[in-house]
């Protein structure tokens, strides 16, 4: 199919100022035409070739970069819009039948399919996971690799609006064809503390639970979902073994039921109950008080990202509160007769 440089020119989106579209500014990546026909063929062609045929091969592909739209932090830098896709809906749409197409193309070979989508939490990226969910060629897995709380930008990390967290929470409830990857992340290490975007201080342990507790209001299991959290990124992204030794002790069991909202003093948190446990979460940059504890006997979990740590005391007053962007867990204590 020749040399993408010299040969297939129209295969790249130009920019408003004739340029080649780059991401990020950098120079060296440059932004193919995944709407184009022949560019969808060529890249099936070129993964099949490169990576699945061969001797040795894994039992799945992750295709990255596949975001939703986003839009320019300037919306007057021309530089950064492509001309061909200059808004959502034309992006979104271009973008989810290249999806679906090579998902369709790569699973002939009997591989799995996981695509990395972003923009969960956004109305138009939330429009455009549903319609890619509502093709007959979705991937096995969609991602995204900053929810809930994340380390782009200021401080060591960001914690997302009560608003944008909210859609994170609900979409793995309306995606039915594929399983939701969800990805958070911080530049602190275990044991380090920092300030938030704003300013606020934080520790790797509130982050990281808060970032939990987020995962399992969310959590489904058919189609299951999956979780993973990077951390220490001030050093590199992805540079170490995302297991926590926490992931296979904490055992809540399944769901009873979907997430709640509960109105408290300040601010409102959201909870869901498990069979052995309850989690509470509190999203908002406000403390929540005054929040009313189940009916069920309940302690509090001490846990760390070594496991779960201890059980407290059965607690005893019928309220609590929860800190800004706190998770607590809640272990239902059994009564004997």
């Amino acid at each position: 199919m020749g040399a993408l440089n010299s040969e297939n020119r129209d295969w790249f989106l130009e920019n408003g100022v004739g340029s080649i579209l780059t991401m990020n500014n950098n120079s060296s990546e440059k932004v193919l035409d995944f709407g184009e026909k022949g560019f969808r063929r060529y890249w099936v062609d070129a993964t099949v070739n490169d990576i699945i045929d061969r001797p040795w091969k894994a039992d799945g592909i992750k295709i990255d970069n596949c975001s939703t739209y986003r839009m320019p932090r300037k919306k007057s830098l021309d530089q950064d819009k492509a001309v061909k896709y200059p808004d959502a809906p034309s992006w979104d749409t271009a973008l989810n039948g290249f999806v679906a197409t090579v998902s369709r193309e790569i699973r002939k070979h009997n591989q799995l399919v996981m695509v990395n989508r972003t923009g969960a939490g956004t109305t138009s990226g939330e429009k455009a996971w549903m319609e890619l969910d509502s093709r007959d060629d979705a991937p096995d897995i969609v991602m995204d690799e900053g929810v809930f709380a994340v380390s782009w930008g200021k401080g060591s990390v960001f914690f997302y609006p009560a608003e944008i967290w909210l859609r994170q929470i609900e979409i793995p409830k309306k995606i039915r064809n594929s399983s939701v990857a969800y990805l958070s992340h911080t530049d602190l290490k275990p044991g380090e503390t920092g300030n938030d975007s704003n300013g606020n201080p934080v520790s790797f342990n509130q982050i990281f639970l808060y970032s939990l507790g987020s995962y399992l209001l969310s959590k489904s299991d058919d189609p299951p979902t999956l979780f993973s959290f990077d951390f220490n990124r001030k050093e590199g992204d992805y540079k170490r073994n995302s297991w926590l030794d926490v992931y296979g002790e904490l055992d809540l069991g399944r769901a009873l039921g979907n997430v709640v909202k509960v109105t408290g003093r300040g601010a409102d948190v959201y909870a869901r109950e498990f069979e052995k446990g309850y989690v509470y979460v509190n999203p908002t940059y406000h403390q929540a008080e005054d929040i009313v504890l189940p009916e069920k006997p309940v302690s509090v979990m001490n846990i760390g990202i070594s496991g779960v740590l201890g059980v407290g005391a059965t607690l005893s007053e019928p309220t609590f509160s929860i800190p800004s962007h706190h998770a607590f867990f809640l272990k239902k204590r059994m009564i004997s007769n």
